[in-house]
């Protein structure tokens, strides 16, 4: 566990599987060879950082399209689905560190009705 916080990665799991060779290690010996396994592990593994996502649900005029979708290109949103009703209802997702932007972009506006699902 040592190595992983000293690491600083998050979700993660490491699965060691000791075989009995007729040798005891001792609590000692056991905690420097899990650690050394944890340790080569780690140092092979391809880390890559994983940003909190949140997905919003949106109502609004048609007219409005074009301005979500430019809005939401600047966040770099990513557009999960459109329907065409009565009006257009678009579900998108984007970074919980930019969510608190598009919604105070579209706040003031009363003809879009915004809700966050994740």
């Amino acid at each position: 566990l040592n190595v992983i916080n000293h690491k600083n990665i998050g979700n993660i799991c490491v699965v060691i599987i000791r075989y009995f060779g007729g040798i005891k290690l001792g609590a000692g010996g056991l905690v420097r060879a899990y650690s050394t396994a944890t340790q080569q592990a780690v140092e092979n593994l391809e880390l890559s950082l994983k940003e909190p996502l949140i997905t919003f649900n949106i109502q609004a005029d048609f007219s409005h399209e074009s301005k979500i979708r430019h809005f939401s290109k600047i966040l770099d949103a990513q557009i999960l689905s459109v329907e065409y009703d009565s009006g257009l209802q678009m579900k998108l997702q984007l970074s919980t560190k930019n969510s608190a932007a598009f919604k105070s972009h579209f706040q003031a506006d009363s003809s879009l009705f915004i809700v966050a699902v994740d």
